[in-house]
C-alpha cells in the first residue's frame, strides 16, 4: 500500500471512529433524558385531596360568565400562593355564586407563574383548560396546595388530570408543548401592564383590590361597577 493510500485509510478510520463516538454520546444523552422522564412519571403520587367537581355557568377555558357581562373580574393568581387559595375558596367562590351564576359578571383567571412548581401547575391548568376543565382543575390545585417541594410534581399533576378523567395522551402532549407557556407569558405581560405587584390581585373593570379580602370588599366594588353602567 502506498503512503498516500495508507494515510487516506487512516483518515477514513478516524472519521468513522469520531462518528461512532458522537453517535454513542447522542444515545447516552437520549437514554439519560428518557430515564429522567420515566423517573419523574414514576415518582409516588401521594394522597390527593378531592373536592366536588364544579363547572361554573358559561365556562369557557379560563373564563366563566357571559362574554357580554357589564362587569369583568380579572383574577391574577398563583397556584403556589396560599393567599390565592384563601381567595379562591372563600371570597372568589362567593363571587361565582352571587354574580357569575346569575349572569351579571364574567370572571377571567390570569396566570402569575414563576419557574418551578407554580409554572408547572399553571401549564397543567392551561392544558386542562384545553379540555374545558380549567375550573375543576383549578379547584384541585388549590385543594392540594401544601407548600411541599413535591406538591405539584409531574405525577401529581397527571394524577389530578386522571381524577377529572381528562384525555391522558392529549394532556401529556399539551404539557410538553409551548402552547401553555405562550398563554402564561401573555398573562404575565398583562400583569406588568396593570402594575400587578402581589397575588392575589383582583381587577374589577380596571379597578384593583390586592389580597385575600373578605367577600364584602369585593361585593361593594362589583355592585358599584354594576351601577356605573346603564342596563
Amino acid at each position: 500500500m502506498s503512503k498516500r493510500a495508507e494515510t487516506r485509510s487512516l483518515q477514513v478510520r478516524e472519521r468513522m471512529r469520531q462518528r461512532l463516538i458522537a453517535a454513542g454520546a447522542v444515545t447516552l444523552v437520549a437514554l439519560a433524558i428518557g430515564g429522567f422522564l420515566i423517573w419523574r412519571t414514576n415518582q409516588p403520587i401521594g394522597e390527593i385531596v378531592e373536592v366536588p367537581k364544579v363547572q361554573p355557568a358559561q365556562a369557557d377555558g379560563r373564563s366563566a360568565g357571559p362574554a357580554d357581562a357589564k362587569v369583568t373580574v380579572e383574577v391574577f393568581s398563583n397556584f403556589t400562593c396560599s393567599h390565592c387559595g384563601t381567595y379562591a375558596k372563600n371570597a372568589g367562590k362567593l363571587v361565582f355564586q352571587n354574580y357569575v351564576d346569575s349572569g351579571k359578571v364574567r370572571v377571567q383567571y390570569r396566570y402569575i407563574a414563576f419557574p418551578g412548581a407554580s409554572r408547572e401547575a399553571a401549564i397543567a391548568a392551561e392544558c386542562a383548560a384545553q379540555q374545558d376543565q380549567f375550573w375543576p382543575y383549578h379547584d384541585l390545585l388549590f385543594a392540594n396546595e401544601t407548600g411541599a417541594a413535591d406538591q405539584f410534581s409531574q405525577p401529581r399533576l397527571l394524577g389530578f388530570a386522571d381524577k377529572l378523567q381528562l384525555q391522558g395522551d392529549t394532556f401529556r402532549a399539551c404539557m410538553a408543548s409551548t402552547t401553555p407557556i405562550d398563554v402564561i407569558e401573555a398573562d404575565m405581560a398583562r400583569a406588568t401592564e396593570l402594575k400587578i405587584e402581589s397575588t392575589p390581585s383582583i381587577v374589577v373593570n380596571g379597578e384593583m383590590i390586592s389580597g385575600a379580602r373578605d367577600f364584602a370588599t369585593f361585593q361593594e366594588l362589583i355592585e358599584r361597577k354594576l351601577k356605573e353602567i346603564p342596563s
